[in-house]
């Protein structure tokens, strides 16, 4: 008995090390992307909003210089259109931070909103089949699936070089599970420059590490010259 007991401890005691490893390796993943984020959004306020303030700066400068010319209509014009034009990165860098459809509207709506604005601009072809039976679904998950479905069709617009994707989201048992797969060029899964980001590759470490942010499971299948299809499946818990 004794020795059972002891066994029982040590598998017990090594159990705990490997979950305990496995929350400080997520823990140091999640920093990294969360620092990822901060660079990007900074770049961002940067090189589009601070560019075009200067812009405007100059122009406010040439006018207070030069008075009334023949070309003042021009530049108060000009600053006008700056101006516009920063309102509208300002609200698309806070639609990108978090979209207000996701909470108004909920899940699918911010998905379809997404989703035309994506065909609009890429000119590719999505597929969206959803079911009604999701519903309720915490924020924190509501947050990642959106994200990841985001995150996803930046990657095919990007390096897929693909026609259509279709995205399907749906509830098994107790889990939420979405599948999107894209028609492009794939790529071989044994190519660890897919998912460093860092190294200019697809990015698909950050879809990994907000999945394992809630618990979920992502898998990726592809195959060159066929396509790519990304699964996740996320746990509800009790509901």
């Amino acid at each position: 008995m004794v020795i059972d007991s002891e066994k029982k401890y040590k598998k017990l005691s090594e159990t705990l090390r490997i979950q305990k490893e496995k929350l400080k390796i997520l823990s140091n993943e999640l920093r990294n992307t969360q620092e990822r984020e901060r660079v990007r959004i900074s770049r961002n306020l940067h090189d589009e909003i601070g560019q075009t303030l200067t812009a405007i700066s100059l122009n406010l400068e040439l006018i207070n210089k030069n008075g009334k010319t023949k070309d003042l209509d021009k530049w108060i014009m000009d600053c006008q259109n700056l101006i516009d034009k920063t309102i509208d990165d300002v609200h698309r860098i806070s639609y990108e931070l978090r979209p207000s459809v996701l909470d108004n509207l909920g899940i699918f709506q911010a998905f379809r909103t997404h989703i035309r604005g994506f065909i609009n601009r890429t000119g590719i072809d999505v597929e969206l089949n959803d079911e009604d039976s999701i519903y309720n679904l915490d924020d924190k998950i509501k947050t990642t699936l959106y994200r990841v479905m985001q995150e996803a069709l930046n990657n095919v617009a990007k390096h897929a070089d693909a026609q259509k994707v279709i995205i399907n989201i749906y509830r098994e048992k107790k889990s939420v599970l979405l599948r999107i797969t894209d028609d492009g060029s794939g790529f071989d899964l044994d190519n660890k420059m897919v998912v460093k980001p860092e190294n200019g590759g697809l990015g698909l470490q950050g879809i990994q590490e907000r999945v394992w942010s809630v618990g979920g499971e992502f898998t990726i299948l592809s195959k060159e010259k066929i396509g790519t299809t990304l699964k996740i499946d996320i746990p509800l818990g009790e509901s």
